[in-house]
């Protein structure tokens, strides 16, 4: 069966206020705390289709030390069966995302990190402001969900 690996990170990158810490995503997606992760959208939305209908699993990965420059160790794998989608986001402000049932969507919601978005992506308000505040406003991202929660 064909396989799309997606990484995780280990660690905070650098730059973020907790550069260096480990983020325990494995941790938080295990107990449930971590429902899915945000993604540039380039060929994702094929890929987590593929998952969808069964044509593939998606293996998520963590480095097991410097990111590029060390194995890959694989966490668990989510197939068809654990509710897996994706949902598209644009980020409006430094503190709301607007979300989206699907990219053609021209209305979708608004919602505040504080809204349960950061909590969702295994983070704290500050964490997540931290991570993405490069990402500059009207950047269009998705997001995978692990599980069947979703949004909208």
């Amino acid at each position: 069966m064909k396989k799309h690996v997606i990484m995780m990170s280990k660690f905070f990158p650098k730059g973020h206020i907790l550069e260096g810490d480990e983020t325990d995503f494995r941790i938080k997606v295990e107990t449930g705390t971590k429902l899915h992760t945000m993604r540039n959208g380039g060929k994702w939305p094929q890929r987590i289709k593929e998952v969808e209908e069964g044509k593939a699993i998606l293996s998520v990965r963590e480095w097991t030390g410097v990111p590029y420059n060390s194995p890959q160790k694989e966490l668990f794998q989510i197939t068809e069966h654990d509710g897996i989608g994706i949902e598209y986001c644009i980020r409006r402000s430094p503190g709301t995302f607007q979300i989206k049932k699907n990219k053609e969507d021209a209305t979708g919601i608004i919602i505040e990190i504080i809204d349960g978005l950061a909590k969702n992506d295994g983070l704290s308000f500050i964490e997540f402001v931290s991570w993405f505040e490069k990402v500059s406003p009207g950047t269009e991202l998705i997001i995978i969900h692990f599980t069947k929660f979703r949004y909208i």
